[in-house]
């Protein structure tokens, strides 16, 4: 993952990116030589979101868009579903783990989506930010689903990312790769619950206003398109 000097190269790279990497004579991520951080098939981290995006380009892929990272990593589901696969993630509070050792596999076939490290996206946060998801190891399980947004330049060592590739001739709906901006929850107009959580019994009423707060803190209102529609795997 060491960066090639030479200006053929600055055309994977945003132009703010390739001045930034080569006024600071950026050559490899920021813990490259740190052996805690870079063993045998560990993920790459300590990546600004132009490191990971210029990779992405030179690999022929692209990073995901925070709706295809949210399909892949099935956050959409209820609490009841993601649990399991949070239960199996890394949030162990250490180092990432090589991929795969965690068996928090989704029903799609991805690894490693919930803990373990962030994952740059595509998108803009509207505010320069720029959207990483999926939660470190040391963070809380809740971030799992969390919209979170670092400043583009964050070096991390919580901060990593994988790439996708598209079917040849699919079409993205252009909104779908466009600034998202965050979701924020005014509690100042929620309404009080009964002290059992709903007037539902037990754990029913728990989950309910569980996926309920989910449901509003976590989405956008910008619509997806049939292309991120996928089937789980069998």
């Amino acid at each position: 993952c060491q960066f090639r000097s030479s200006p053929s190269w600055a055309r994977y790279w945003s132009a703010a990116g390739w001045e930034w990497r080569t006024s600071n004579n950026i050559t490899q991520p920021d813990c490259w030589n740190d052996p805690d951080l870079n063993a045998d098939a560990q993920p790459v981290v300590c990546v600004s979101w132009y490191e990971a995006a210029a990779y992405a380009d030179f690999s022929g892929k692209s990073l995901p868009s925070i709706f295809h990272w949210n399909r892949a990593a099935w956050t959409n589901a209820g609490f009841r579903d993601i649990s399991p696969v949070v239960r199996l993630s890394n949030f162990a509070g250490q180092a990432p783990a090589r991929g795969g050792r965690y068996p928090g596999l989704n029903p799609y076939g991805t690894y490693d989506l919930a803990g373990n490290l962030k994952e740059w996206c595509w998108n803009e946060a509207m505010t320069g930010k720029r959207y990483i998801l999926g939660a470190d190891s040391r963070e809380p399980a809740y971030m799992y689903t969390h919209l979170d947004a670092q400043s583009p330049w964050d070096r991390s060592p919580a901060n990593g990312f994988r790439c996708i590739s598209l079917p040849a001739n699919s079409t993205v709906d252009p909104r779908v790769d466009a600034p998202q901006a965050p979701t924020t929850r005014d509690f100042a107009r929620e309404q009080p619950v009964s002290e059992r959580g709903t007037d539902e019994p037990g754990s029913a009423g728990y989950e309910r206003l569980h996926n309920l707060s989910y449901a509003q803190g976590s989405t956008t209102s910008t619509p997806t398109t049939s292309s991120l529609t996928a089937s789980p795997a069998p």
